[in-house]
């Protein structure tokens, strides 16, 4: 039976892994002598001993035994498996705690098959996450990791963004990098355009929740004119204002690999900056500007954009302010231009009756209009005589096939559908249990595509 009263072959209950490394640091350093013994003899070739086996009660570390003492460290099955699985739990880690498991990646072997490493669940000290990531960086060979989750696990230091792109020079098959909420600022973005430049596969940057600023974003936009593999961007609820959005955007016309971008909640009013073709000839398929208050002089500015931008089959425009006036320029550019536009959000926008109703269906009856799913969700102006207006029109839509209208001070509740002129059935959606996450994320990522939209219409 162990010191610690685990029973081999009996089931325990299941530690966190803070308790299990507090259980754990006073022997470590009692023993941490010794254990750069056992590595140096290791390293010696005349030395070497045989390695310890994986037993079914755990992990056995032997230590010195020229001393005439065998050092053990065993970690129950339960325990173990959250260390292997590099899954940290909900754990608060310093740096003591982390030199430790960086000991027992390094030591056990479990980076050699490393792909995913998610550390979004934990809170770890900053000096200890650098010190988990160069456990990963300063391995003589590189690895074959494939993704990297640090969201909200840190408040990232100069030493953090250091391990990071030392990370991504010895993860050459990188392809995703999630590091929202760190609190990373423009010289933090300086710092990390200096390793994606060496990450030829990276698809997906979502770098949500943190301060950057428009100088941030000519970092940025460096990263997305080299990264040929780049398809996915994300930069919401920054501070990019429209400067550094403007960047971003007239980047685009250089970088036609990227497909979709986030750039919600930026505090954006105009697009007095962005050249007027920059959405004329890029890739771009999806494009979130939710939760930026552009009011009418940001919608003339988009509706310019919107012209002949072909390629764009997703616009969220979720909370934007527009009102009946906003949202008339926004449609009017769309019915007068020929563009590929399948999804858009019009939700929480302050759109109501008569005006926004009238304007709707004139759009929606419009043969360029080419909108399959069509979120008016959270607009109360609307209300029962915005529905009979939007009703009288239904039959005559050229394409739509799925309306939300949830949280529109219907009296209506119950979902129905409509057979048009053009063959085919438009579902209304309006029920009032429906929550207004379940119309848009909260993070301004795209949302899902309609229904009986074609597979090259969804989101990338």
């Amino acid at each position: 039976m162990a010191s610690d009263g685990y029973v081999p072959g009996h089931r325990r209950e299941k530690k966190t892994l803070e308790e299990l490394v507090d259980e754990q640091m006073g022997e470590l350093e009692k023993k941490a002598e010794k254990l750069v013994k056992q590595r140096q003899r290791r390293a010696d070739p005349c030395a070497q001993k045989a390695r310890p086996e994986l037993r079914s009660d755990g992990l056995e570390f032997y230590g010195d035994e020229c001393e005439g003492e065998e050092i053990i460290e065993t970690f129950p099955p339960d325990a173990l498996s959250e260390v292997t699985d590099m899954s940290l739990c909900e754990a608060t880690l310093d740096k003591s705690h982390c030199d430790f498991i960086a000991e027992y990646w390094i030591e056990s072997g479990v980076l050699d098959d490393l792909e995913t490493l998610d550390l979004s669940t934990a809170k770890i000290a900053p000096d200890g996450l650098a010190r988990l990531l160069q456990a990963i960086a300063t391995r003589e060979k590189k690895i074959e990791l494939d993704k990297l989750v640090l969201d909200g696990c840190t408040r990232a230091d100069q030493a953090v963004m250091e391990a990071i792109v030392e990370v991504c020079h010895m993860s050459p098959s990188l392809r995703e990098m999630h590091l929202s909420d760190l609190w990373l600022d423009d010289t933090d973005c300086l710092t990390l355009s200096q390793g994606l430049v060496n990450c030829r596969s990276m698809s997906t940057l979502v770098l949500n929740d943190n301060r950057v600023g428009p100088e941030g974003a000519v970092h940025l936009a460096e990263v997305l004119r080299g990264c040929f593999a780049l398809r996915t961007v994300e930069v919401n609820h920054n501070r990019l204002v429209d400067e550094g959005v403007a960047t971003l955007l007239n980047i685009l016309d250089y970088a036609p690999h990227i497909t979709s971008m986030g750039l919600g909640a930026n505090g954006v009013h105009g697009f007095d900056n962005v050249n007027g073709n920059a959405l004329k000839n890029c890739g771009l398929t999806s494009l979130s500007l939710r939760d930026n208050h552009l009011l009418v002089h940001g919608s003339i500015g988009l509706s310019k954009l919107l012209r002949g931008a072909a390629s764009i089959r997703n616009l969220y425009l979720h909370n934007c302010r527009l009102g009946n006036d906003g949202a008339c320029v926004i449609l009017g550019a769309l019915a007068d231009s020929d563009n590929g536009i399948r999804c858009l959000d019009l939700s929480q926008n302050g759109i109501g009756h008569p005006q926004g109703a009238v304007d709707i269906i004139q759009y929606l009856c419009a043969d360029t209009a080419r909108v399959l799913k069509l979120d008016l969700s959270y607009n109360a102006g609307l209300g029962d005589d915005g529905l009979f207006v939007l009703d009288e029109g239904f039959k005559a839509v050229h394409a739509l096939r799925f309306l939300i209208l949830t949280g529109c001070a219907v009296k209506e509740t119950a979902s129905y559908d409509v057979e048009t002129q053009q063959g085919h059935v438009l579902h209304v959606d309006i029920s009032s249990d429906r929550d207004e996450d379940e119309s848009s994320d909260d993070d301004g990522s795209t949302g899902g595509s309609a229904p009986g939209t074609d597979s090259e219409d969804e989101d990338p």
